[in-house]
């Protein structure tokens, strides 16, 4: 979320400051700012709470990052808009998130998020854990092996769909909203703040999906670096426990980070997505 004072808000939305308006304004920059601090603590819980030993010090950035994308996407539901006003405008046509952000962009989230529903199913088949050793007349070898755990994969996957569940539920409240009907003023600053909010919604959404893509990308790249001494290859002590290993790690890692690295600028393209026309085509 960009800085800026209730003021600028205001003005920004293209109507003049007055004391009313700027109070509106004020409650939004309260609700944003609470929201990176729920942010904050998801990021702490993620980070170092039962996820952490999971993927070693290599996942410990995008667990944060993940905690923190979560935390604000969860802010919307946990932080009620503060009712102004008993004047509440009707509207002729249904109201919709397409009103407030591009409708190409509600696709977004679901194309970063909805693939790790399928998260758990990598749980199937044989992957070993633990550390194996060899002694034998031609070498000693201490073999390690390692696959996400089975809990951490529906973790994810559950996080993902409770990620779409409050994006939902978030867009829905946004876009149903009772709106104020004061003035032209007030009406046009409160779809301007509201469309804010669910651009922010969206953001975060699509980069978590984006994270969560990196974690599962780099766990399955260290469990396809696994060794088992009990397994030896024919001019090694060792072989690597998964025979398809060589095919996916020259790029599997390269790919992961790569997802890592367009999470923060989807986050902050998102955020400053163009208003549809229709937003304010009647405030």
């Amino acid at each position: 979320m960009t800085t800026a004072t209730a003021e600028e808000l205001v003005v920004r939305s293209g109507v003049e400051a007055n004391p009313a308006l700027l109070a509106r304004a004020t409650d939004y920059l309260v609700r944003a700012r609470r929201a990176r601090w729920i942010g904050f603590a998801g990021g702490v819980v993620l980070g170092f709470g039962p996820m952490a030993g999971e993927g070693g010090e290599s996942l410990l950035v995008p667990r944060l990052l993940a905690g923190y994308l979560f935390g604000v996407l969860l802010s919307d539901l946990l932080t009620p808009t503060t009712t102004r006003g008993g004047v509440r405008a009707a509207s002729l046509h249904p109201r919709s998130a397409g009103d407030l952000v591009p409708r190409a962009a509600l696709a977004l989230p679901w194309l970063t998020l909805l693939p790790l529903l399928a998260t758990p199913l990598l749980a199937l088949g044989w992957h070993p854990h633990g550390v194996t050793r060899l002694n034998k007349a031609s070498g000693d070898g201490v073999c390690s092996a390692y696959w996400p755990h089975t809990a951490t994969l529906f973790g994810i996957a559950g996080l993902a769909a409770i990620s779409l569940v409050l994006l939902t539920l978030t867009l829905r409240r946004l876009s149903h909203r009772p709106q104020p009907a004061e003035d032209a003023a007030s009406l046009r600053l409160d779809r301007v703040l509201r469309a804010r909010s669910a651009r922010a919604a969206i953001a975060a959404a699509t980069a978590l999906g984006l994270t969560l893509l990196n974690i599962v990308g780099e766990s399955v790249y260290q469990g396809t670096n696994s060794y088992d001494c009990t397994r030896p290859m024919a001019n090694s002590l060792t072989g690597n426990v998964y025979s398809w290993a060589g095919s996916v790690n020259p790029w599997l890692q390269n790919v992961s980070l790569l997802v890592l690295l367009l999470a923060i600028p989807a986050w902050m393209i998102c955020q400053r997505l163009p208003l549809p026309a229709r937003t304010l085509s009647d405030a």
